[in-house]
C-alpha cells in the first residue's frame, strides 16, 4: 500500500504494491491459491479499491481505513471463491444432464433443437413471457426456428406435454 501512495514510478505502481502484498502472504505461509483472492478481490470492487487508497492517502489514519477493506476482502473471498465454484459445477452437472439422460443417444433435428432450447432457456437469469423468448434466443438457435413460425411454441408446449415424463424431468 505505502508503494502505491508514494508513487515512485511513472506507471506500475498499483501493480507493483499488488505483487508485494502477494508475496508478502506468500511469506507468512498462507497458501497459493487464498494469496491470489485478495489481488481478485481488488479487482473485482476496482472503484471501492481506488477509493480506499486515496482515503488512506488524505485521511489522517486512513490507512485504517483500507486495511479494514482489504480484511473484509480477504476474509469474503473465500466465501465467494467456493460460491463461484459451487455454480460452475452445478451449470456443468445441469449441461451434461441434459446431454445424456435427458438427449442421451442419436437425435432427430427436431430433438437436437429442443435439447438446444432447454439449455437456452436454463440459463437466462429469470424466466420470461413466452413472446419475448424469441428476442432473447440465439442467432444460432434462432436460425433453427426461422423456417416455420410455429416451431417455438410447438416445442416448448411439447417438450411440457410429452418430452418431460421421457426426460426424467
Amino acid at each position: 500500500m505505502y508503494l502505491a501512495w508514494i508513487h515512485p514510478f511513472g506507471n506500475g505502481n498499483g501493480r507493483g504494491a499488488r505483487a508485494l502484498g502477494f508475496r508478502m502472504l506468500m511469506n507468512a505461509g498462507v497458501p497459493l491459491t487464498a494469496a491470489h483472492l485478495l489481488t481478485s478481490y481488488y479487482n473485482d470492487t476496482r472503484t471501492a479499491y481506488y477509493d480506499k487508497l486515496n482515503i488512506s492517502r488524505r485521511k489522517r489514519n486512513g490507512e485504517l481505513e483500507f486495511i479494514r477493506y482489504a480484511v473484509r476482502g480477504f476474509a469474503d473471498a473465500p466465501d465467494n471463491q467456493v460460491n463461484s465454484i459451487l455454480e460452475e459445477q452445478l451449470s456443468i452437472t445441469w449441461v451434461n444432464y441434459i446431454h445424456t439422460v435427458c438427449f442421451g443417444g442419436r437425435l432427430t433435428l427436431a430433438l437436437r433443437r429442443r435439447r438446444d432450447l432447454l439449455l437456452e432457456i436454463s440459463s437466462f437469469e429469470r424466466s420470461i413471457p413466452l413472446k419475448e423468448l424469441r428476442y432473447r434466443l440465439s442467432e444460432d438457435l434462432l436460425k433453427q426456428y426461422r423456417a416455420g413460425s410455429r416451431k417455438l411454441s410447438v416445442d416448448i408446449y411439447a417438450g411440457h406435454r410429452t418430452d418431460m415424463k421421457r426426460l426424467k424431468i
